[in-house]
C-alpha cells in the first residue's frame, strides 16, 4: 500500500510539471509576445492554470482526507478484530481454567468420598469383629458403638454415588449381622453379667462389686449402656429414604419367553397371578 501512494505521488508531480510545461509553450508559442506589456499579457493567461491546479489541489485534499478516514476506518476495523480475537482467546483460557479447576475439585471430591467409603467399611467391620464371638462386656460394647457412630458419620459423608452403591452392597450384610445380633440374645444378657439365669438376678448381679477378666467392678457398673446399644440397634436399620431396586415384574413379553425356557417358573408365574386374584376376590367377599 505505500509503495502504491509513493508511486502515486510521483506519477502527480511528473503530471503537474509536464502540464505546466507544455501551457508555457503553448502560450508562448501562441501569442509570441516581443513587448513588456505583450508579457504581462502572458501571464494572465496563467491564471487559467492556478485555478486548475488549485482545483487539482483541493480534489488532492479532498482524497488525502478521503483516504485518512478510510486508513482510520481500516485501523480501527483492524482494532475491533484484535480485540475480538483477545476476547475469545481469554474466553479459550478461561474456560480451560474452569475445567481444570472443576476437573480438580471432582477429583479431590472422589479422593474424599472414597477415603470415607475405604475407613467407613473398616469401622463396621471392626465393629463387627469386637461383638463376634457373642460377649456381653460393657466395654467392648461401648467401643464397638462408637465405631459404628464414627462409621455412620464417614457414610453420611460419602458424595460419589458409586460409592454409596458399594457401601449398600457392603450395609446389607452389616444389617443382617447386627439383626441377628440383637435379636438372638436373651433380655437378662444385656446386664452384662456371667451365667445369665432371669432379669431379676441379672440385674441385682450387674451391681454386684467383684472382679472378673482382670476388671474390677468396684462401681458395680457391668451393665451395657442403652446409648451403645441403641447405636448397634442403628446399625441394623435401613435408611429411611432407602429406595429398593426391586420394582419391576414380568413383562407379558418376558412371561411368554419365560414358558419357552423355564416351564416350571413360567407355571409358577400364571398359577400366583390366579391365586392372587382368587384371594383379593375372597377378602372381598369377606
Amino acid at each position: 500500500m505505500a509503495k502504491i501512494k509513493q508511486h502515486f505521488v510521483i506519477i502527480a508531480f511528473i503530471s503537474v510539471i509536464f502540464i505546466f510545461s507544455s501551457f508555457c509553450i503553448f502560450v508562448y508559442t501562441s501569442m509570441k509576445p516581443t513587448l513588456i506589456s505583450e508579457m504581462g499579457t502572458v501571464g494572465d493567461s496563467f491564471g487559467v492554470l492556478n485555478c486548475l491546479f488549485s482545483g487539482l489541489g483541493f480534489c488532492g485534499l479532498v482524497y488525502t482526507i478521503h483516504s485518512q478516514q478510510k486508513q482510520m476506518s481500516l485501523q480501527s476495523e483492524e482494532h475491533d478484530k484484535r480485540e475480538e480475537e483477545n476476547r475469545k482467546l481469554i474466553e479459550i483460557q478461561n474456560a480451560q481454567l474452569d475445567f481444570q479447576r472443576n476437573e480438580s475439585e471432582y477429583q479431590e471430591k472422589v479422593s474424599r468420598s472414597l477415603f470415607n467409603l475405604e475407613n467407613a467399611t473398616h469401622a463396621y467391620a471392626e465393629a463387627q469383629t469386637l461383638l463376634d464371638d457373642g460377649n456381653n462386656d460393657r466395654v467392648t460394647w461401648i467401643r464397638a458403638a462408637r465405631m459404628l457412630k464414627i462409621a455412620k458419620k464417614l457414610a453420611d459423608d460419602i458424595s460419589i454415588e458409586n460409592h454409596k452403591n458399594i457401601l449398600e452392597v457392603r450395609q446389607m450384610k452389616i444389617r443382617q449381622y447386627f439383626r441377628i445380633l440383637l435379636t438372638n440374645k436373651s433380655p437378662a444378657f444385656f446386664y452384662g453379667v456371667k451365667n445369665v439365669q432371669s432379669l431379676e438376678l441379672a440385674s441385682w448381679d450387674s451391681v454386684e462389686p467383684g472382679n472378673e477378666d482382670g476388671i474390677n467392678w468396684s462401681n458395680g457398673n457391668r451393665r451395657i449402656p442403652e446409648t451403645a446399644i441403641r447405636a448397634v440397634w442403628e446399625a441394623a436399620q435401613w435408611p429411611k429414604d432407602y429406595s429398593d431396586p426391586l420394582f419391576e415384574l414380568f413383562s407379558e413379553q418376558e412371561k411368554e419367553d419365560l414358558f419357552t425356557v423355564y416351564r416350571k417358573l413360567s407355571n409358577f408365574i400364571k398359577f400366583n397371578e390366579k391365586f392372587e386374584k382368587m384371594r383379593k376376590a375372597e377378602n372381598h367377599l369377606d
